[in-house]
């Protein structure tokens, strides 16, 4: 526990539904454990923030909403610049309690939730800054480092040039002023120390998971699914692939069943591939669900399908080794950090040795227990309390840690 009760400040005003990112659920999960722990908790969002938080029924903290929805009926784009404008004046307008020690903790790179962050901090420097910062955007031309970093380049498109953009505006003022930094993987770390930010004050998280929600739950007495997908329905996360190479395990187990969770721009896509490919009887699309009923169905299934294509982490995959699943994942660099057991990794872009793992997983007992017993050991030490207790020493150092150059 932190040594006296403090004021966090989260800044999540970039959050968006109806899905929930990673860093979506960092800061909620944080914001539970720290209300539980005496702290008081305010969290800065939109109404489709607020909407999330009462979804994911986070108790005893408080709101301050950002009316922006009638934006977002026009476009994504003035919806995005209309709420940053909001959160400056917001932050403009807030005044901290100078009697309570205070942490801001700025919930990801996107400038609604960084531009605030850095007016809190000059408007009150005794509060410190901790930055959430889980993913630096692709460059738009071909880089070694970004392939050594994610694994893979991501196509250029309109989205994620801007991405690019906007994230060049918010990283020098995260780097520059914040006090400490919450990241993904251990690949930030070597990227921020590259920057000149001393790795003592930055923490990669990589995810949790909430172990007492998922032991509670009985195992069935039989499996529904061969295979489990959690994810995204965008291209990163490889939801196509996914499709290609449940083809193949089909070839060679026939009725072999897989459960696909999640939303996403590539949803109709999916829906197309499914009958293109022929498996309509083998594969269930069931769109978002979390929670409790995330779980049984994890815990319904016999192997995890982790597809990301270029990637530094995911917490899809602790999940299902906490429900007692093997993992088979791409071997991506940021995985060799972060799933260093209990995870199969198949040759980068190679579906038919991904598929050949998933095939030996469920046709071989002895391999498919030798890899759930890893990933449940593994994943123990993934429990949402124990990392955000971790978390907490960052919020104590005095000075920032940065550097100007």
């Amino acid at each position: 526990m932190l040594e006296k009760p403090l004021h966090i400040h989260i800044l999540a005003v970039a959050a968006l539904g109806p899905g929930v990112s990673g860093g979506d659920k960092i800061f909620m999960e944080s914001a539970r454990v720290w209300a539980t722990q005496g702290h008081i908790v305010t969290i800065y969002v939109t109404e489709e923030g607020y909407d999330m938080c009462q979804r994911y029924a986070l108790k005893d903290v408080r709101f301050v909403t950002l009316q922006a929805r009638r934006w977002l009926k026009i476009s994504f784009a003035l919806h995005y610049l209309m709420k940053t404008i909001g959160a400056i004046l917001m932050a403009c307008r807030t005044a901290f309690d100078s009697a309570k020690p205070h942490v801001i903790y700025s919930a990801g790179d996107s400038l609604p939730d960084v531009f605030p962050a850095w007016i809190l901090h000059l408007r009150h420097p005794a509060a410190r800054w901790v930055a959430g910062f889980y993913f630096f955007a692709p460059a738009p031309w071909k880089s070694t480092w970004d392939k050594a970093y994610r694994g893979g380049k991501q196509p250029l498109s309109l989205r994620s040039f801007l991405y690019f953009l906007l994230q060049q505006l918010a990283y020098p003022l995260v780097r520059r002023n914040a006090h400490a930094f919450i990241v993904a993987n251990y690949l930030d770390v070597e990227r921020m120390q590259k920057d000149g930010v001393s790795s003592s004050f930055i923490y990669p998280i990589y995810g949790g998971v909430d172990l007492p929600a998922i032991q509670a739950i009985p195992d069935p007495a039989e499996k529904s699914f061969e295979g489990v997908f959690v994810g995204r329905f965008h291209i990163q996360k490889g939801p196509l692939v996914l499709l290609n190479i449940w083809a193949r395990v089909v070839e060679q187990i026939p009725g072999a069943r897989l459960a696909v969770i999640g939303e996403g721009p590539l949803r109709e896509e999916m829906d197309r591939t499914v009958q293109q490919l022929g498996l309509q009887k083998n594969v269930r699309i069931l769109g978002y669900i979390d929670g409790t009923e995330k779980y049984k169905i994890l815990k319904s299934s016999r192997v995890f399908l982790h597809t990301p294509t270029f990637d530094t982490g995911g917490m899809a995959a602790a999940e299902a080794m906490a429900c007692g699943l093997p993992v088979v994942g791409f071997d991506l660099p940021g995985y060799r950090y972060c799933y260093p057991r209990g995870m199969v990794k198949a040759r980068l872009q190679d579906e038919a040795d991904f598929a050949r793992w998933v095939i030996e997983l469920l046709t071989n007992p002895a391999a498919h227990e030798t890899v759930r017993n890893d990933a449940v050991d593994f994943v123990r030490s993934w429990d949402w309390k124990a990392r955000v207790g971790e978390m907490e020493h960052l919020m104590h150092h005095p000075e920032p840690p940065t550097s100007d150059s």
